[in-house]
C-alpha cells in the first residue's frame, strides 16, 4: 500500500518542483513582459513560456498572426520563426502586455495588432524581417 502511494504521489512532487522552478525563474526576470532578449553575442532569446535561444544569423524571417479565442471576444497574438534552413520554430504566444507592461486580461484584435507591430519593430531593429501571415 505504501509503495502504491509513493508511485502515485512521486510524479506529482516532480511536476510541482518543476513548475516551481519555471515560475520562479520567470517571475524573477526584471523585464517580465518582454518577449525578446537580444544578446551582444548575436543571439535572440524568446522569453514566452520556456525561454528558447536562437542565433540571429539562423533566422530568415518571423511571421505574426492574430487568433480569436474559442469563447468570448478575446484575442491572442502568435508568431513563428522561419529559419534559413527552411525549418520553423514552435508557435509563440503573446498579448497586449508587451505594450502596457502589466497584465491584460482582455485583448481586442486591435490591441494584438499593435503588440505585433511593436514586436516587429524590435525585430527589424536587429535586421530580422517580420510580417503578418496571410
Amino acid at each position: 500500500m505504501n509503495m502504491l502511494i509513493l508511485i502515485l504521489i512521486g510524479p506529482l512532487f516532480v511536476v510541482i518542483a518543476l513548475l516551481t522552478i519555471v515560475l520562479t525563474k520567470t517571475l524573477s526576470r526584471k523585464n517580465l513582459f518582454d518577449v525578446f532578449d537580444f544578446s551582444t553575442e548575436g543571439r535572440l532569446t524568446v522569453l514566452t513560456g520556456l525561454p528558447v535561444t536562437y542565433d540571429l544569423s539562423a533566422i530568415e524571417k518571423v511571421f505574426f498572426s492574430v487568433m480569436k479565442s474559442r469563447k468570448g471576444m478575446n484575442y491572442t497574438g502568435r508568431f513563428k520563426i522561419l529559419f534559413a534552413n527552411g525549418s520553423k520554430s514552435r508557435p509563440f504566444l503573446f498579448d497586449y502586455s508587451v505594450c502596457t507592461k502589466k497584465f491584460t486580461l482582455i485583448n481586442t484584435k486591435e490591441d494584438i495588432e499593435k503588440a505585433a507591430h511593436y514586436l516587429m519593430n524590435q525585430l527589424k531593429q536587429h535586421h530580422i524581417p517580420a510580417y503578418f501571415a496571410e
